[in-house]
């Protein structure tokens, strides 16, 4: 994990601590999001790394990538992105005090590779009420754009496995 943080905690620290300076200079700059949007798909995308442009290009086809510039580049909205690293510490919503626990059932999928190392399992079951754990094949942090039918069978099999099935309400 020292080892990840030392590679690539750049962009978090900036984001947690700056995001409106961050925000700005990518919104003022085509070049600068299209850079910014490309090493996050390259570097936490499950992407070939010896091959850099056809490695992330072949996970991510250049339509995708356009397609998410223009949502944040047309409406402005980068900084939404960039916020939610600072707002959560901010606010703590992410922590529990000790001996707390997320009771609500919780399915939990890890993508191999994702911005973090393996979550030990019994790690997450302190904190959650863990009913259904998955280590996946393959996919990244962008999981839902990189592998869309694993995403998605993946999330319809958890509800299904905790009895949520179409029509009706958890609880």
């Amino acid at each position: 994990m020292q080892k990840w943080w030392r590679q690539e905690e750049g962009y978090r620290s900036i984001q947690s601590t700056k995001p409106m300076a961050l925000a700005f200079a990518v919104m003022d700059s085509p070049a600068g999001l299209a850079g910014w949007l490309a090493d996050k798909y390259y570097r936490l995308g499950d992407t070939d790394k010896t091959e850099t442009m056809e490695g992330m290009i072949a996970r991510f086809p250049f339509d995708h990538i356009l397609t998410q510039f223009s949502i944040y580049w047309f409406t402005g909205t980068i900084n939404s992105a960039n916020t939610l690293y600072k707002a959560g510490p901010a606010e703590g919503t992410g922590l529990l005090k000790p001996g707390e626990k997320v009771t609500v059932p919780t399915a939990y999928s890890e993508y191999p590779i994702d911005v973090l190392p393996d979550t030990p399992r019994s790690w997450a079951e302190r904190g959650y009420n863990i009913v259904r754990w998955r280590m996946m094949d393959r996919g990244g942090h962008f999981a839902a754009m990189e592998e869309p039918e694993l995403f998605a069978d993946d999330v319809r099999d958890a509800f299904h496995e905790m009895g949520i099935t179409e029509g009706t309400k958890a609880g």
